[in-house]
């Protein structure tokens, strides 16, 4: 039986500004709904030729009407991070934005992240927030110092080693970025952050990052509790779930 897939996916780069954004497009065949989301996917999610299609819940997107575009983070190093360039990778999504709302002046433009991707994405809205439309953020970090707590009280640490540098060595960095866990966390941030519309999803299983993190976050930003802000049953990879995507779906749309 043959089956017709409902999108277009191709590879994309183009430079803007002397930048170039690489990256991974989706385009709905028929019945665009003038929404487009970059999204920022997480540590353990790269977007690699071999593997991009297997994302499904970017499927799921696409195939409901969204333009998708996956960006694609270059020079990847462990685990898909680039040392401390959290405001790199936070000025390729702002420029990812600028090319779309180039190409498309009438759409309305959201920021989804995941994970680590969760952080380039609130970082980004934080520093850009005029360019989007609303933001969505997923079980990623927002408070260093009580994350760092939780991580050394519940020995989270990634199974690395480079040279004689492991785990947080390797990774603090590139959240650390302004060398202070106060100033780099995003909650200190939290007027800029909630400037444009955002939803915050945790996982109430999650065992990677607490749902502390949204929990305070959540409270700074002044969201509700069912309505823009959800606990929901799963684990650090609940953003692959049709339920999660789902309810992302109907949150942009409702804006």
């Amino acid at each position: 039986m043959f089956f017709c897939k409902k999108y277009d996916m191709i590879p994309f780069k183009e430079t803007i500004d002397g930048n170039a954004v690489g990256g991974f497009l989706f385009t709905p065949k028929k019945n665009p709904n003038g929404r487009i989301i970059i999204y920022c996917h997480g540590s353990f999610s790269l977007a690699k030729e071999n593997q991009v299609e297997s994302y499904s819940d970017v499927v799921n997107y696409v195939e409901s009407g969204f333009i998708v575009f996956v960006l694609k983070y270059d020079k990847d190093s462990v685990q898909g991070m680039k040392e401390a360039t959290t405001l790199l990778d936070a000025k390729e999504a702002y420029d990812a934005a600028r090319i779309f709302k180039r190409r498309l002046p009438k759409a309305k433009i959201y920021l989804v992240g995941a994970s680590r991707g969760s952080w380039v994405a609130q970082n980004t809205m934080i520093e850009y927030s005029p360019m989007f439309d609303g933001g969505i953020y997923l079980v990623g970090p927002t408070n260093l110092p009580t994350l760092g707590e939780y991580f050394r009280k519940n020995k989270i640490f990634p199974d690395v080693t480079i040279g004689d540098k492991i785990g947080m060595d390797l990774i603090w960095p590139y959240f650390n970025y302004k060398n202070d866990e106060v100033l780099s966390s995003t909650t200190t941030y939290a007027t800029k952050l909630n400037a444009k519309p955002m939803l915050l999803i945790y996982g109430q299983q999650d065992i990677v990052i607490p749902q502390e993190q949204g929990l305070k976050l959540a409270e700074l930003c002044c969201l509700v509790l069912g309505k823009n802000f959800f606990l929901v049953k799963g684990g650090h990879g609940l953003g692959n779930t049709s339920g999660t995507v789902n309810l992302i779906k109907t949150w942009i749309l409702s804006q």
